[in-house]
């Protein structure tokens, strides 16, 4: 059953405390004002919790937090200290009830931070000697694991876990905008700081995600974006606060579009002259959100502002005589590129192919050409991600790409449940015979891709 907002929200305050807590021990002494200050406001947190239902339970894994079942993304991204403290003492469920006073919190992480007595049986049993009743812990099922310093986070984090984190933040702060609110910059930096690592570290695997569409498309496309231009910014020799200021641009690109309505944005027929007009004022209206945000950088204002102007300067809107941004250039290709694959309620989705041979066309006019060979260079002809017939028979996913062949990319198949990948550069006798349509072989693409990048 889904939990309500309110009680998510409040699970997520709770949340918040603990890991502040978490830290705060590290730095103090237990009978510091400070600590006792947050295991107050932490005891009230989850006495207004109790209030709406009770008890209060909190899961975790190697990497993290949920609430019952429903994942804190944000939480397990900066929670670390606390998912650590607690895989240490082999625990992954932690319960609070209504009526938990100061002293069991404090019980509680004191126990926590220190080596426990091997003669006792865990935490829980620590807590019950303390006379902390109120709080109770659940061992790993199974676990040989023995107290001790914290084990390092799992190999291969999930990319495709990050990807729908990203959306799931995303999608928050493009609704503040919608309503006027301030933005929320710190979930828009996370995302960035978590794709610039996922990227640097496997850009294959996180350009194979941009292959997943959604009817959610604004976000969706958002982060896809993000991901190409922050892909294509690394082969150009980007790096560090260059790179965030190329994806800042790219993630919030289309955030004046967060005010227009869905009615216009997923119109199945032609706009009429009042709606193409709504379309073509979204750079402006990001712009001014964008302008409103002290935190953003002046590039990202540009590229929200220019990514529809195109290097002739024949787009939207008019800037003059003044030449197009070289980050409004890199996100006005990878724009067109997510855009022209995907559905939309008034066209199909082109191949990529048919989407490189289109904007090629334009290269010169709407695009920059030397930027837009180095793109579909790093795309290839089968994008990473892409479902291919092999002329084998076989079906697979394009895994990654040969930069020396762009016709003969790694795929993965699945051969009797074992995943094999098939370097088509090293077999002379099997090539890609055409991409085809996920669906139309029953194939959930997204967890695929959730099974083979990991």
């Amino acid at each position: 059953m889904e939990m309500s907002d309110g009680r998510v929200e409040l699970a997520r305050q709770v949340c918040i405390l603990l890991y502040g807590a978490a830290r705060a021990m590290s730095l103090y002494k237990v009978d510091h004002p400070f600590l006792a200050q947050g295991f107050s406001h932490l005891r009230d947190a989850i006495v207004k919790y109790h209030n709406l239902e009770a008890p209060l339970v909190f899961n975790f894994d190697q990497e993290h937090i949920f609430h019952g079942q429903t994942l804190l993304a944000d939480e397990s991204l900066a929670g670390t200290d606390l998912i650590s403290l607690m895989l240490a003492k082999d625990v992954n469920r932690l319960v609070f009830f209504g009526d938990v006073d100061e002293q069991d919190l404090k019980n509680l992480f004191e126990l926590l931070i220190t080596e426990m007595d091997a003669s006792r049986t865990g935490l829980l049993h620590e807590l019950q000697m303390a006379g902390t009743t109120r709080i109770e812990v659940k061992k790993m099922v199974g676990s040989d694991r023995r107290p001790g310093p914290p084990k390092p986070p799992r190999a291969g984090p999930t990319h495709h876990l990050r990807y729908e984190q990203s959306i799931q933040r995303l999608s928050q702060v493009f609704d503040q905008a919608a309503r006027g609110q301030k933005l929320s910059l710190d979930k828009v930096k996370m995302t960035l700081k978590r794709l610039i690592e996922e990227i640097t570290t496997d850009d294959q695997a996180m350009l194979a995600l941009t292959s997943i569409k959604s009817n959610e498309y604004l976000c969706h496309h958002s982060i896809n974006v993000a991901i190409f231009c922050i892909a294509l910014g690394g082969r150009l020799g980007m790096e560090g606060e260059n790179l965030m200021w190329l994806g800042m641009g790219a993630i919030l690109h289309d955030i004046g579009k967060a005010g227009i309505p869905r009615s216009v944005l997923e119109k199945p027929g032609a706009l009429n002259d009042d709606e193409r007009e709504l379309i073509k004022g979204h750079p402006r209206s990001g712009a001014q959100i964008i302008a409103a945000e002290p935190g953003l950088p002046c590039s990202a204002l540009i590229v929200a502002l220019e990514h529809h102007v195109g290097t002739d300067g024949s787009g939207y809107p008019d800037i003059g005589s003044g030449a197009q941004h070289f980050f409004a250039r890199i996100t006005q290709i990878a724009d067109a590129y997510d855009a022209l694959t995907s559905n939309r309620p008034n066209r199909a989705a082109l191949p990529p192919v048919a989407s490189h041979a289109t904007m090629v066309e334009a290269a010169g006019g709407a695009f920059d050409p030397i930027l837009l060979r180095i793109f579909i260079e790093m795309i290839g002809v089968y994008p990473c991600g892409s479902v291919a017939r092999l002329t084998s028979g076989q079906h697979g996913i394009v895994r990654r790409q040969n930069p020396s062949d762009l016709l003969r990319p790694v795929i993965t198949v699945d051969d009797e449940n074992q995943l094999k990948e098939i370097d088509l550069l090293r077999i002379s006798d099997v090539s890609v015979a055409e991409l085809v349509d996920p669906e139309s072989l029953g194939i959930d693409l997204a967890i695929e891709l959730e099974k083979q990048l990991t």
